[in-house]
């Protein structure tokens, strides 16, 4: 058995020197700043089992890492969750293997420690979503928010949400790459879906309805498509790719149908879906 381990804690009280000589005996690269974070940990719920949080510590891809960001996570969670990850020591597991692997995924649940719930308390490390659960998790999430601002908050937090899914899953082997890319690629279409539905509700409140004149003289609705190109058409997006997409629209020959009784704000369609593209652009930028 590890020697850390079997002190059973006490390596917080006894010589600073001959606890950083253990700490590093066991990885720890910098066991001065390990010690500290062990003791600062103490003082929160989720650090009452320290003989355990050093266990599964040094079996983390990263001991440093690992203690660091459980310790700022274990500042934020509420004693509830802090006491439900000490009792499932499978979850607590994985979440200091999610801390060792992943500034990112740590920095999120420190933002927000109810991702935390969500995640283990909820078993979404166990979930897999398609496409049509995505888009409608969104627009429950964005349907009664009227500011762009609110709009942008709720699909970063969004965002934030199932890219801590998804990477646990990737982090803890619970997925396959091509799975993980595939759910990544949804993500980002689910968010497109979105947020063109809301763009385009706006500019059609300010404007009227697109309306073009097809071959056959035909008054048609005109259409807007976002086509995506790269990674995200071939369904093969990671966590720091770009999204290359191309905005298509049906027609340039017509106008909107403008706003009130006498037409008001009328514009060509060009100009129409110019802006709704710039909208859309700026909005998941």
């Amino acid at each position: 058995m590890h020697p850390v381990i079997t002190m059973n804690g006490n390596i917080l009280y006894i010589d600073e020197e001959k606890a950083a000589v253990t700490l590093e005996s066991e990885g720890f690269k910098d066991a001065k700043r390990a010690l500290k974070n062990l003791r600062l940990l103490s003082g929160y719920t989720l650090g009452k089992d320290i003989t355990k949080i050093i266990g599964f510590t040094v079996l983390s891809p990263s001991a440093d890492d690992a203690l660091n960001n459980l310790e700022k996570i274990a500042s934020t969670i509420s004693n509830k969750t802090a006491s439900f990850l000490l009792k499932e020591e499978k979850k607590l597991k994985m979440l200091i293997t999610i801390c060792g692997s992943s500034q990112m995924l740590s920095h999120y649940i420190v933002k927000n420690p109810t991702l935390l719930d969500e995640l283990f308390v909820e078993d979404q490390t166990y979930s897999e979503k398609g496409l049509e659960t995505l888009i409608e998790e969104l627009n429950t999430r964005t349907k009664d928010i009227y500011d762009t601002d609110g709009i942008a908050r709720a699909l970063r937090l969004y965002r934030q949400r199932e890219y801590l899914r998804i990477g646990s899953r990737d982090l803890l082997g619970l997925t396959s790459m091509v799975e993980t890319t595939a759910a990544l690629s949804a993500l980002a279409s689910a968010t497109m879906e979105i947020t063109v539905a809301i763009c385009l509700r706006r500019l059609k409140e300010k404007h009227g309805t697109p309306f073009y004149i097809d071959n056959n003289g035909n008054k048609k609705e005109a259409a807007f498509v976002v086509i995506g190109m790269g990674k995200l058409g071939g369904m093969e997006l990671n966590f720091s790719s770009d999204i290359d997409i191309m905005y298509i629209y049906s027609s340039n020959k017509g106008e909107t149908t403008g706003t009130g009784k006498k037409g008001y704000n009328k514009i060509n369609l060009h100009a129409f879906f110019v802006k709704l593209s710039e909208m859309i652009t700026k909005l998941i930028s």
